[in-house]
């Protein structure tokens, strides 16, 4: 009783920590709360279909679609995309995968404007030119957009430089700033896991630093105001400690197991 206690405590904070990470997406959030609830259910209804125990993913995965065996994720791209329930896990994984990502933000001309009466705001119209810079120390990139009328060749020819430089100095990749994500929440072989949902890619070694917590405040009752009444100040609450996972995944090695 004390240890089925215990494991219900840990599991609660487990899935608190989860649905309070800023970091996780839609996508993922939903992934990690099912495979939470798959590692916890002790009944093992749900691993059990037809008389067959099935891999860990399938039994995620369908938690995730649920009746329509179908699910919609946003790939890296940004595209919508339909899948079944393996191919749902292993996308989910994919896009966790830690790595550099080139933000592109940036759809209008920042060139700040030296005449009339908008003088020193932005240009703000659509860029018609656009380009990565690269720093070739570091890989460091920086998105640079220009209009028709703004645009700079000498910029771009100091890009294009910079560019070759980069690439003579074997492409340094910078620090990831995305992916890693599900990694703070279950202790599992990341590395395989990520080789069996994106074998294209290399993971970098450190994910996504964490998005510090939203301040949580709350009331503090003061001595002292005017008339009796209570002063009211504003204090943080400490931070949510993240729980890592003790419990493996699964095995994820057989690749032909796709839908």
């Amino acid at each position: 009783m004390h240890q089925d206690l215990v494991g219900a405590l840990r599991a609660r904070d487990r899935m608190v920590a989860i649905a309070a990470d800023p970091d996780l997406g839609q996508s993922a959030k939903l992934f990690a709360l099912c495979l939470l609830a798959y590692l916890v259910d002790p009944s093992d209804a749900r691993q059990r279909r037809g008389g067959r125990r099935r891999q860990w993913a399938e039994a995620v995965g369908e938690m995730m679609t649920g009746e329509s065996r179908q699910f919609g994720i946003t790939g890296p791209a940004g595209a919508q995309v339909s899948c079944s329930a393996v191919e749902a896990v292993r996308r989910v994984i994919a896009n966790d995968i830690p790595r550099y990502r080139v933000s592109w933000s940036r759809s209008r001309c920042p060139v700040v404007k030296t005449r009339g009466k908008n003088a020193g705001q932005p240009c703000g119209r659509s860029g018609s030119h656009r380009w990565v810079d690269r720093d070739p120390q570091t890989g460091q990139a920086t998105e640079m957009v220009f209009c028709r009328d703004h645009y700079d060749p000498a910029a771009a020819a100091e890009s294009h430089r910079r560019a070759q430089q980069w690439t003579a100095n074997g492409e340094p990749v910078p620090a990831a700033n995305a992916g890693g994500i599900l990694a703070r929440h279950f202790s599992a072989d990341w590395a395989a896991l990520y080789a069996w949902a994106d074998p294209d890619i290399t993971p970098l070694p450190e994910g996504k630093p964490a998005t510090p917590p939203r301040p949580a405040l709350r009331l503090i009752h003061g001595q002292g105001a005017p008339g009796g009444q209570q002063r009211q100040g504003w204090n943080e609450h400490p931070p949510l400690a993240l729980r890592a996972g003790a419990a493996a995944i699964g095995d994820t090695t057989d690749r032909g197991h796709r839908e």
